[in-house]
């Protein structure tokens, strides 16, 4: 009896250190806040990763304490790419596109933090005199939410145009499943300078102004039409 017990005892705790890395997870791919929500069920891990609205996924199976494979997906888009995990004291690295690389498919690196640890501290915005529409000073803020089975998303941005010509833009993302939730925080996303002509909004992340998106400004409403079609509504904060 007592060898049952034992053994009975060694595989539950199999279970919790495989599940050890359960929970929600914040980082930033390219600046733009990434949120990643991930399960686990007999030793095997789930997740979700958004990214401004947009979802991928994610399978794992651990072989170590800290390591484990499986793959990258986007459901959207059907396509799959192996994936790699480190894991260390709340931080989860995901590496991506090894085993492809081979056939020209580029590596991405994506570093997350337990949802407790602090955000990157924004940089500051440069100073410098743009050409603006008066009418579009002050911070807009625009919203869109995601549902995939049982989880869901909302991510919101707020824009600032600053009468300086200046810009700062951040994004904050929360969601959540039945067991996991999780807050990106405000991270930054953008910061650079913007003008407007001939009914186009331009901006400069640094290498130039180049055209954003056609606007209509109507009070405490702004309509960007961007240059794939797409149709955004911003509201006056």
């Amino acid at each position: 009896m007592r060898q049952v017990l034992l053994v009975l005892f060694l595989l539950a705790a199999q279970v919790v250190l495989a599940c050890a890395w359960k929970g929600s997870y914040a980082g930033t791919l390219q600046g733009v806040p990434v949120v990643l929500l991930l399960d686990c069920s007999e030793g095997v891990y789930t997740g979700l990763i958004e990214a401004e609205g947009y979802p991928y996924a994610v399978r794992l199976t651990p072989n170590g304490s800290t390591t484990a494979t499986g793959t990258f997906s986007d459901p959207q888009l059907g396509g799959v790419l192996s994936c790699t995990a480190r894991w260390r004291e709340g931080t989860l690295e995901l590496h991506i596109g090894e085993e492809e690389a081979a056939a020209g498919v580029k590596l991405l690196h994506l570093v997350f933090q337990r949802t407790s640890a602090a955000p990157p501290a924004p940089a500051p915005p440069a100073v410098e005199e743009g050409i603006s529409d008066a009418r579009l000073i002050g911070t807009w803020t625009y919203s869109e939410s995601y549902v995939s089975g049982s989880y869901s998303f909302a991510t919101e941005w707020r824009l600032t145009l600053l009468a300086d010509g200046t810009l700062r833009q951040v994004g904050r993302t929360v969601g959540g499943g039945p067991d996991v939730s999780g807050d990106s925080g405000e991270g930054e996303v953008a910061t650079g300078r913007w003008r407007t002509r001939d009914g186009h909004l331009e901006l400069d992340a640094g290498a130039g102004f180049a055209p954003h998106a056609r606007y209509v400004c109507d009070g405490d409403r702004v309509m960007f039409t961007l240059a794939n079609g797409d149709k955004q509504v911003w509201v006056r904060e």
